[in-house]
C-alpha cells in the first residue's frame, strides 16, 4: 500500500483564512487557491470585489506550484530553460508562468502548492502564500 503526505481540509482553509485576513487587514483584495500534489484543489476563496483573472490565476499558480513542486516562476523559468517551451503549452491552459504561487512541502516532501493573485505585486502575491503556509504549520518549496 501507498500512502502519501497530502494537504489536509482543515490545513488548507486555515491557511486561507491567514492570507485572507492579511490581505483585508493591507486593504487588498485577493483570490487564493490550495492545490494537493496532484494539483488538485482543496480550498479557494475570493474577496468580494477582486477582477475575475485573479480568481483564474489563484488557482493556475497553485497549480503550477504543486505539479512543478517548485515556485510557479521558478518552474517556468526551469521549462523554458531545459525544454524551451512556455509552461502554458507544455502543461496546458491550468498551468501559468505568473509569480504568486509556491509549492508546500511537509517533512521535505512536496505535497501541493498555494497560488494567491490580486495583492499590489507578484512579491506580495508570494508573501501572502508563505504567511499560509506557515498558518498551515507547513514549509515552503523554493
Amino acid at each position: 500500500m501507498y500512502d502519501r503526505l497530502t494537504i489536509g481540509l482543515d490545513e488548507a482553509q486555515r491557511g486561507v483564512a491567514a492570507a485572507l485576513d492579511e490581505a483585508t487587514r493591507r486593504g487588498l483584495r485577493i483570490a487564493i487557491a490550495v492545490a494537493d500534489d496532484r494539483g488538485d484543489l482543496v480550498a479557494y476563496a475570493a474577496q468580494d470585489a477582486v477582477i475575475r483573472i485573479s480568481r483564474d490565476l489563484s488557482i493556475q499558480k497553485a497549480y503550477t506550484s504543486a505539479i512543478g513542486r517548485r515556485s510557479s516562476k521558478n518552474y517556468a523559468a526551469l521549462m523554458r530553460e531545459r525544454v524551451h517551451i512556455p509552461v502554458e503549452l507544455l502543461l496546458g491552459p491550468r498551468a501559468t508562468s505568473s509569480a504568486g504561487g509556491i509549492a508546500i512541502k511537509k517533512s521535505d516532501e512536496s505535497i501541493g502548492g498555494i497560488g494567491v493573485s490580486g495583492a499590489s505585486s507578484a512579491e506580495e502575491d508570494e508573501e501572502l502564500c508563505k504567511l499560509a503556509i506557515e498558518a498551515m504549520g507547513l514549509s515552503a518549496c523554493s
